[in-house]
């Protein structure tokens, strides 16, 4: 179970991507990808299209998008 403190490094690494950190990117990917993985194959039931591009793209626009309400309610939040 997440503790809360890899959500907490998502969220600070997503802001260095944000000012243009290129190392970011390599940390974000590290921290996520089986966790990225294991969820495209529970959507596909399949090794092969676990790994295809199109899962790929789909899984990581729905976690930008997860990321996005993240951040929004950090936000408000902080406010």
């Amino acid at each position: 179970m997440d503790d809360g403190s890899t959500k907490g490094k998502i969220i600070k690494i997503v802001t260095r991507l944000k000012s243009g950190d290129k190392q970011a990117f390599e940390e974000l990917y590290e921290l996520t990808h089986n966790k990225v993985y294991f969820l495209a194959l529970k959507m596909v039931r399949n090794h092969e299209n676990a790994l295809g591009p199109a899962t790929a793209a789909k899984i990581l626009s729905t976690v930008n998008a997860g990321m996005h309400i993240v951040v929004a309610s950090m936000a408000q939040t902080a406010s």
